[in-house]
């Protein structure tokens, strides 16, 4: 029942929310409608959301990073990345 709730709690945030990624380019835009689906999230479920190996995976997040999409919490093993309009 949790996850059913869950499920649909994201879903529909994820639809209210503005997420126009037109000017990025189509990897890092697919990367970034993974991140507004998925939330927090750490790279490995990040790269196989996406089909994606992790050092690519990462390699993405890095510039989504330095354009400021996307932020990080935590260290080495324990960070996850998440879309910028979540923190705020």
């Amino acid at each position: 029942m949790l996850n059913e709730y869950v499920y649909h709690y994201r879903t529909s945030v994820s639809q209210n929310r503005k997420t126009d990624f037109s000017e990025l380019p189509l990897k890092e835009r697919n990367l970034m409608n993974v991140l507004v689906r998925l939330g927090a999230s750490q790279v490995s479920a990040i790269a196989s959301e996406m089909g994606l190996g992790i050092s690519q995976t990462k390699c993405y997040l890095q510039k989504l990073i330095s354009k400021g999409y996307v932020c990080t919490q935590g260290t080495t093993r324990d960070r996850t990345y998440m879309y910028v309009k979540d923190v705020r």
